[in-house]
């Protein structure tokens, strides 16, 4: 691939640092490249005829139905990931091209699927093609919504123990007092955070998680009468 001379912007900067890190991205540069170009027309203009939202299972779903189930999950690793930076960066889709391509030229691994101008030239092409699907993008702005108030909880996990309580002198144990530890592990700075919790506290937590159990009930009643009217709704809104 010739030399890249493109100055990502700094916003963009970590966000490609990160896709072009993972282990699949120069097989997947590769797959791209190797797909028949009428299958992927006609998997692209099927996956942009789908009004609303395109989460990642719904248009492998739709690619795989044109193309083999490896270029489809290329071509889903790479619309989704586009548009999840485009959104995260505000970046412009010609500098999320220009972005990839670079990102393309600085891995040894993923460049020797490009090794030429028009390689380049058909990749820029089907990079540009898989970032401007309506439906992925609406898909990607709701992911944004749902993390905007704070970080997204990957797992959860409460422990109790009990916590000595010592005499003045520190010398005997006179009692023991039962806590619980409430540890979120999320996708911000940190990683975890952990919070002691009192027995009365763990009743107040699930007298609101029930009152947010209630709450949800009604939310879906009315996202699954929104779903009747023909409004289209993210995927994993029930979960």
């Amino acid at each position: 691939m010739p030399a890249q001379t493109y100055a990502v912007p700094p916003a963009l900067r970590w966000a490609l640092l990160q896709f072009g890190s993972d282990p699949a991205f120069a097989d997947d540069v590769g797959t791209l490249l190797e797909v028949d170009q009428e299958k992927f027309t006609y998997a692209l203009n099927a996956a942009r005829s789908v009004p609303g939202f395109l989460g990642a299972q719904r248009l492998r779903d739709i690619f795989s139905e044109h193309v083999e189930d490896r270029a489809a999950d290329a071509m889903v690793n790479f619309a989704t990931n586009l548009s999840r930076m485009r959104n995260k960066t505000d970046a412009a889709p010609a500098d999320l091209v220009a972005g990839i391509i670079s990102t393309v030229a600085a891995s040894p691994l993923a460049a020797r699927h490009a090794p030429d101008e028009e390689r380049e030239s058909s990749l820029r092409q089907r990079i540009a093609a898989l970032a401007d699907i309506a439906g992925v993008e609406r898909d990607a702005k709701a992911a944004t919504l749902a993390s905007a108030t704070g970080h997204v909880a990957q797992k959860i996990a409460i422990v109790c123990d009990y916590r000595p309580v010592f005499s003045d002198d520190k010398s005997t144990i006179v009692g023991l007092m039962p806590l619980s530890t409430l540890r979120i592990e999320h996708d911000g700075p940190g990683d975890a955070f952990e919070i002691v919790l009192a027995p009365a506290q763990v009743n107040d937590l699930l007298e609101a998680v029930s009152m947010a159990q209630n709450k949800l009930s009604v939310m879906r009643g009315l996202a699954e009468k929104l779903e009747r009217d023909g409004v289209d709704l993210p995927e994993g809104w029930d979960t």
